[in-house]
């Protein structure tokens, strides 16, 4: 790839860049800083992200094998993009382009920026895939979830589009030929001003912001991702006239919104991410913040899946303990009613 890279330089330079080319792009040290600011931040969390993987699996073994396939792969983007990062960091804080033309250095982009985007990129799919599928499985309406899917897919029209112009067009003032692309529709006024973004995060990001916050409001209608035996406990008739004789749900309950409100702070804590990095790569093009939170972007939304399916763990162990409650008072009740005291038989029947 890198040989590729310096014949599209030697290509693109037709003529000698003038000052006015470097513009956003004034000097490579904005682009030195981001990259060692956003490695900073990446790498410790992508050590957080490989002892929540290996927590999961240690902790998991009996899970579904599509969420062990989607943590491998998770872990296996993480990985690659983080190896792209070391080569970004090399490249513009190590190298500092020595060996390498200086106009080069200034105006084309390095390889590495336009690679780091598909395993990045990847990393968010796999994340939102999930949670595209929880709201569809814990929805009973199914209209708000096909809401969310139209701009998913939208996002990942624009973000194809943006990557092959990156790949497309290496230095300035080529390079700008991809921002015509992405400011040239006409229901996005406000990019025609600002320098287009990768529109990988502002359909789907932007857009998914009311549905949370709604259902919020609307507790039958969604859950949070609870295992499927908390779910159907709560929807069981039985389980409802358990509920008048062991005040032991009331604590279930207060479960239940403890880590609502916890799975709200993972969601808030990825959407803030993504509106960051959106606002300012419209509002401050030319300081390159936007690109240190792109690097660790993939990262955040990485450690919120595996946070997401960790926090399981205490509704499976009060799941247990309610089973195990409904059991006992539903073999006394049996008692009292002559009906015989088969536990064995009235446990088959209250999981079933």
């Amino acid at each position: 790839m890198s040989d590729l890279f310096r014949d599209r330089q030697r290509t693109l330079f037709s003529r000698e860049p003038t000052d006015s080319d470097a513009t956003p792009m004034n000097s490579a040290d904005l682009i030195q800083g981001a990259t060692l600011i956003g490695a900073m931040l990446a790498y410790p969390m992508y050590g957080t992200l490989i002892c929540q993987v290996s927590s999961y699996y240690k902790r998991f073994p009996d899970d579904l094998r599509h969420l062990k396939v989607l943590v491998a792969l998770i872990l296996l983007t993480s990985t690659v993009g983080l190896v792209i990062n070391v080569n970004l960091i090399w490249y513009y804080c190590i190298q500092r382009g020595i060996g390498v033309d200086p106009h080069i250095f200034r105006f084309c982009d390095h390889w590495t920026i336009s690679a780091f985007f598909i395993p990045n990129e990847i990393t968010c799919f796999l994340a939102e895939a999930l949670f595209l599928k929880r709201m569809w499985a814990l929805s009973r309406k199914r209209y708000p979830t096909i809401l969310a899917f139209v701009p998913f897919m939208l996002g990942w029209v624009f973000t194809i589009v943006y990557i092959q112009g990156m790949f497309r067009h290496w230095c300035y003032p080529e390079l700008q030929l991809n921002q015509v692309v992405l400011s040239s529709f006409p229901f996005l006024p406000i990019l025609q001003l600002t320098p287009p973004l990768p529109l990988a995060a502002l359909p789907l990001h932007m857009l998914w912001l009311p549905f949370p916050l709604r259902w919020l409001h609307r507790r039958n209608d969604v859950h949070p991702p609870l295992p499927a035996n908390v779910r159907h406990a709560n929807r069981d008739q039985e389980q409802t006239e358990f509920r008048e004789d062991c005040e032991f749900v009331g604590g279930l309950d207060a479960f239940y919104w403890i880590d609502y409100v916890l799975c709200i702070l993972i969601w808030v804590d990825v959407r803030v991410s993504a509106v960051a990095f959106v606002l300012t790569y419209i509002l401050l093009p030319d300081t390159y913040i936007a690109l240190a939170i792109y690097l660790v972007r993939g990262n955040i939304y990485a450690n919120a899946v595996l946070a997401l399916l960790h926090v399981r763990t205490r509704y499976r162990r009060v799941a247990d303990e309610v089973i195990s409650l409904h059991v006992q008072v539903q073999t006394v009740n049996g008692a009292r009613a002559g009906n015989g005291g088969d536990s064995d038989g009235l446990t088959r029947r209250s999981r079933s």
